[in-house]
């Protein structure tokens, strides 16, 4: 079942946005549609186990930075 892509806003339809990612918005829309509880429950419901990274990702200071720049 897929929703059609209606953009909330021309914004949502440039370049730069569409290269940031999803919006916490977005993806509490994205989540709501599928009836996921989390990004992290939708991934249990997903991805079998066995073919999950079990480690975390060393993505470096660089990535926290812009991860969470502006919170």
């Amino acid at each position: 079942m897929n929703a059609p892509f209606k953009p909330t806003n021309e914004a949502a339809t440039t370049f730069v946005r569409r290269h940031i990612g999803p919006s916490p918005r977005d993806v509490a829309a994205m989540l709501e549609s599928v009836g996921a509880t989390s990004l992290d429950a939708l991934m249990s419901e997903t991805l079998p186990a066995s073919i999950r990274q079990k480690a975390s990702l060393d993505l470096g200071t660089a990535y926290w930075i812009v991860r969470f720049r502006g919170r």
